[in-house]
């Protein structure tokens, strides 16, 4: 405690007051403090406080008024909360707890004031990452506004508070940098919710850190100090966590081989940004990402020694300015500018929540009841002080689980009786701080599957003209051109094609968004320049196949239509002309533009997604429905969910690639139907043109080419040579 000069008032005294976080006022000895000198410095015990933890954030009021003879001269209110921080061998402690961090990195950013951000936003960022299962926020690079602090502090949020200095070299200036590190722990060293200080990021270790760090070590002793990696890495001697950017899963192995000190991810699991042809034309790259960040996360918390690691990023970082021109880095958010939701938000929420069911594709059923085993993931808190509410048809209720944090236990319903072929199951779990941390859509009667109809024997008749083959099987019809040896669109069958895609990785984009703000075109180029070698037609038992051969410039095969029972089953089977790294292959049809309304049933990695994901396992979109927006998004703010932004080759919904379908459809809405059967193991993409609609009937679908990604995605990478075999195929439903 410090006073303002050296020229002190006689009598000058500090009047302390405490208040728990029910505003109950608690007595404190001593509560008079004189001042007599310019730092005054008291303990003053606290007897069984109750702690803050990003999960319990327990804050108290402390009450100061410096008086002198009676007469006030300054009050200051200040909440504070108490908790320690320890770092033993290779794990971080709170209030005696090991912790693992699910962190994002943050900017402050707003798409039209860029750096400055609008009063009340840094409480809804908090209140956002909360909601996403995130329980630490990086102040990437730069200490943040006050008021982020403050929300987070009470909302329950751990703050790693970074130093302002990005890509420093290693012989910078002492002076500078331990002065604006000084200022950084002074201001915001109060706040509970800092759990650590970051001395730079991705910087060079010099003497000019090394100082800094015993500064800041000095200034405050309570928490651990972190270096972000750049290939440089901090000095044990004086940081206290271990750093690394972009290890990946690499870095479990790095801890297993042993670190004396916790490792830290300062950013990983990049979110597709810089490969923006490919993000304007499958959207649906966005979810994929998700695979990535639950593979490291499992492995991070089954590792003793990984701390956790933060995402990049936390919001997108893009600015509009005037005259039509943007600047910033791009859309590498969970969050865009706007605050919205991406695909991204929801992958994460899954993956860092703290709820596991481990038999969810088994519960135990009994007469009345359904019991499932459930993982904590909690750090802190008990199950049983979170909200569990059930729903199986009509039928609601509650219940509880005596689960302790980071255990296993039984969740046991009582549903009433259970029926022979129970509805789905539907699990909420509430957060004692207000939000919903985890939902879930258990199916008790196992995997659900389209209905199909009753296969029945339906006679195949052959129809050869000099032009075509015309295919009927009951009211169905189909066409083949003979010169070309693709399908024809006739009354009930409005596809034309296939064309084989072997669509290339695509990584064009660059580190910035300035310039004019571009909408990117869809970049899904079909192989080029078919040659038709021959068409034949033959009869077998259970129906007709058409086989055509020919050549693209990138390949030559064969297509062979298998007509049976009203479907038609196509396989293809071609030699690689050329050396390609794909990122999606299959067959691609085109409809009318009046072909606008994709349907889709799927099988996803959750079983529950938001009606506005683009994910979702059962839904449809309209191409054309939508709000205008960019390649970087819209420029004023808008009051529709992400999924409906609208670019050239249609909405973000309507272009992203549907994996893993059952079955899928384009229609007009007038009962003119394309459809497709899945069964699980076909992917669709759709997006329109000046020439129609087309649909994408994928069996190899890759994640994409950004670069920060490449140690996951790499392991899915299937590039193919001159003269390698590319196979597959497609059915097409009634």
């Amino acid at each position: 405690m410090a006073g303002a000069s050296p020229d002190f008032p006689k009598n000058l005294t500090a009047e302390l007051s405490l208040a728990d976080p029910s505003g109950a006022r608690i007595a404190i000895d001593p509560a008079s403090i004189p001042i007599s000198g310019p730092k005054t410095s008291v303990t003053i015990p606290i007897t069984t406080p109750r702690k803050w933890d990003s999960e319990n954030p327990n804050l108290y009021r402390l009450d100061i008024q410096l008086a002198a003879g009676g007469r006030m001269l300054q009050k200051i209110t200040q909440r504070v909360g108490f908790r320690k921080i320890e770092v033993r061998v290779n794990e971080l402690f709170v209030n005696g707890t090991p912790v693992k961090l699910r962190g994002v990195n943050r900017h402050e950013v707003h798409p039209l004031t860029g750096r400055s951000v609008p009063d009340g936003w840094h409480r809804k960022d908090i209140e956002l990452f909360r909601e996403g299962n995130v329980n630490l926020v990086r102040t990437s690079h730069y200490p943040p506004d006050q008021a982020l602090l403050d929300a987070a502090d009470e909302l329950g949020m751990f703050i790693e508070c970074e130093a302002p200095f990005c890509w420093a070299p290693g012989n910078g200036h002492s002076d500078l940098v331990s002065q604006q590190t000084a200022e950084m722990a002074v201001a915001f060293r109060n706040h509970p919710s800092i759990l650590i200080w970051s001395v730079a990021n991705e910087s060079k270790w010099g003497r000019h850190f090394v100082e800094s760090s015993t500064l800041l070590r000095r200034l405050d002793p309570t928490r651990p100090l972190v270096f972000n990696d750049n290939g440089s890495i901090g000095d044990p001697k004086f940081i206290q966590l271990q750093n690394g950017h972009y290890w990946g899963l690499r870095s479990l192995k790095i801890v297993e081989k042993g670190l004396p000190q916790p490792l830290y991810l300062g950013e990983d699991v990049h979110l597709n940004a810089y490969n923006r042809l490919e993000l304007a034309t499958d959207p649906s790259l966005r979810d994929l990402w998700g695979e990535y960040l639950w593979e490291l996360w499992n492995g991070i918390w089954k590792t003793k020694g990984s701390l956790g690691f933060s995402i990049w990023a936390g919001i997108d970082d893009t600015f509009y300015l005037k005259d039509d021109q943007t600047v910033g880095y791009g859309t590498w958010g969970v969050l865009d500018g706007w605050r919205r939701k991406k695909p991204e938000f929801w992958n994460m929420k899954k993956t860092f929540s703290p709820v596991r069911i481990l038999n969810a594709g088994n519960p135990k059923i009994d007469k009345s009841t359904i019991t499932l085993e459930v993982e904590n993931r909690y750090l802190f808190t008990n199950l049983k002080e979170v909200g569990i509410t059930w729903q199986l048809g009509e039928r609601t209720g509650s219940a509880t689980a005596d689960i302790p944090a980071g255990k296993n236990g039984t969740l046991t319903l009582d549903v009433g009786t259970i029926p022979a072929n129970p509805p789905e199951l539907g699990l909420k779990f509430e957060d004692p701080r207000g939000f919903i941390a985890d939902e879930f859509r258990l199916q008790l009667s196992g995997d659900p599957k389209p209905e199909k109809p009753a296969i029945q024997n339906t006679p195949v008749k052959l129809v050869e003209t000099p032009d075509a083959y015309t295919i009927k099987s009951g009211d169905r019809e189909w066409q083949i051109n003979r010169r070309t040896g693709l399908l024809e669109s006739t009354a009930s069958k409005p596809a034309c094609g296939p064309q084989l895609m072997v669509l290339k990785l695509n990584a064009t984009g660059g580190a910035q968004m300035e310039g004019k703000t571009k909408v990117w075109d869809s970049f899904t180029p079909v192989c080029q320049d078919w040659k038709c070698a021959s068409v034949t037609a033959t009869s077998e038992l259970d129906g007709l196949v058409v086989t055509v051969k020919g050549q693209y410039t990138e390949a030559e095969g064969t297509f062979r239509y298998r007509f049976s029972n009203g479907k038609l089953h196509i396989d293809y089977d071609f030699t690689m002309l050329q050396d390609i790294n794909p990122r999606q292959i299959g067959l691609v049809f085109t409809l009318p533009a009046t072909h606008e309304i994709l349907a889709w049933e799927r099988i996803g990695k959750w079983d529950f997604y938001p009606e506005d994901h683009i994910a979702r396992l059962k839904g449809s979109v309209k191409a054309s429905e939508g709000f205008e927006a960019t390649s970087v998004g819209p420029r004023t703010e808008p009051r529709h969910p992400w999924r409906l932004d609208n670019l050239p080759a249609g909405n973000n919904d309507f272009c992203s690639t549907k994996h893993s379908v059952r079955q899928a459809s384009l229609s007009d809405g007038n009962g003119s139907i394309f459809s497709i059967e899945g069964d699980g193991k076909t992917h669709i993409r759709c997006w329109k043109s000046a020439t129609g609609i087309h649909l994408l009937a994928a069996n190899f679908s890759h994640g994409g080419a950004e670069r920060f990604l490449n140690s996951f995605k790499k392991r899915s990478d299937r590039p193919l040579k001159k003269g390698q075999a590319v196979t597959g195929s497609v059915t097409i439903g009634d």
